[in-house]
């Protein structure tokens, strides 16, 4: 029975090598510490070969001062708090590289309930830390950058949209002016109408600056659905029967439930949607809109009868100023308006997603919580 616990032993540790984990265990009332071999490769740097007898004072001499406290708190309050211990701290080695570890232990207590002994197991992380720190720089340099785009954006737009508030309304005030011929009149609504494109884009970079800086305000609410969806048909039905296009709608498995939403956000997620079904769809071609609840969330699809998209195309889908082609034509649109879509959504916590066939058409379904 003991040769065999002593080649379990055996097995156990140079499973504990190979995998580079060190095992130590610490007699609390004489403060002597027992270390594997794996220990003194872990803490200093080189290997040793059999266990080692060693003080407590020689193994936290290795500690990085600056984490020495924390570590020595740690210790204190585990065995106080009759908890496990599980900490990550620095420790220097000889040469005077920096190294992380991981230090885990539970404490052994005495009949009388009394701490006897600790016993643990520590880990080299540094790799793994390092990985961390370079994240963590990186992260914070993007979130720099991305503010100061965002404030430059922000900066730049209400500069542009002021002087293109003057340049439409100057032209607008001009056209039919008297002794104008019906060229120069011609020349002043085309100024006028691509004022008006370019306020439409600047207003789309200070939605979308707003969003990518965290400055959206959400009021997140129950809203019943039906009617929100009826007023969203309303503001783009006029616009619909000028192509030609009819609307249908099927929502009679969801017309008595509410979704929560901000109200207005949804309104221009909806509106973006039926505002591209109506400018990518085929002359005098319909409209779909239908409703299902699948648990506790509601799905929500807009579907057009248009050319359709390829597979190429959907991925390109969601990146701002992609219009897919949609530029080399007489289609307004600035290429933001699903990217802003699907950063609406996202914060409210939803997700929107299409499904597309060249030639036959596009589905667009958002996705909300009517829990």
């Amino acid at each position: 029975m003991l040769k065999q616990a002593y080649e379990t032993n055996l097995y156990l540790e140079d499973i504990l090598k190979q995998v580079n984990i060190g095992t130590w265990e610490w007699d609390i009332s004489t403060d002597n510490v027992t270390w594997s071999e794996n220990m003194n490769h872990i803490l200093k740097g080189y290997s040793t070969k059999g266990k080692i007898k060693t003080t407590r004072n020689q193994c936290v001499a290795s500690i990085h001062k600056d984490d020495f406290d924390f570590v020595a708190k740690e210790f204190t309050n585990c065995i106080r708090e009759k908890r496990d211990l599980k900490i990550e701290y620095r420790i220097v080695w000889s040469d005077n590289t920096i190294h992380w570890v991981q230090n885990r232990g539970s404490v052994i207590y005495s009949d009388d309930n009394v701490p006897s002994h600790m016993l643990g197991i520590m880990i080299d992380i540094t790799e793994r830390k390092d990985i961390e720190l370079a994240l963590d720089k990186t992260n914070k340099l993007v979130a720099k950058q991305n503010k100061a785009k965002s404030d430059f954006l922000s900066s730049m737009s209400h500069e542009l949209k002021n002087s293109l508030n003057a340049v439409i309304g100057y032209s607008q005030y001009l056209t039919g002016a008297p002794n104008l011929t019906d060229e120069q009149n011609k020349f002043l609504n085309v100024i006028s109408r691509s004022g008006e494109h370019l306020t439409s884009l600047v207003d789309e970079i200070l939605d979308l600056a707003s969003v990518e800086a965290g400055k959206v305000n959400l009021k997140i609410e129950r809203v019943q659905l039906r009617g929100l969806l009826f007023e969203c048909i309303d503001l783009i039905s006029i616009t619909a029967k000028e192509q030609g296009q009819s609307i249908s709608v099927d929502i009679e498995e969801c017309q008595n439930l509410c979704i929560n939403v901000d109200r207005k956000r949804f309104i221009q997620i909806m509106l973006n949607l039926l505002s591209n079904a109506v400018k990518y769809n085929r002359p005098c071609g319909d409209i779909h809109i239908a409703c299902k609840q699948v648990g506790d969330n509601i799905f929500i699809s807009v579907k057009d009868n248009g050319l359709g998209l390829s597979a190429d195309k959907q991925k390109q889908l969601f990146q701002p100023f992609q219009r897919l082609g949609a530029e080399t034509t007489e289609i307004p649109g600035t290429g933001m308006g699903l990217v802003i879509t699907k950063q609406l959504i996202e914060l409210m916590n939803g997700h929107i997603g299409v499904e597309s066939t060249p030639g036959l058409g596009s589905t667009f379904w958002i996705e909300c919580s009517c829990a």
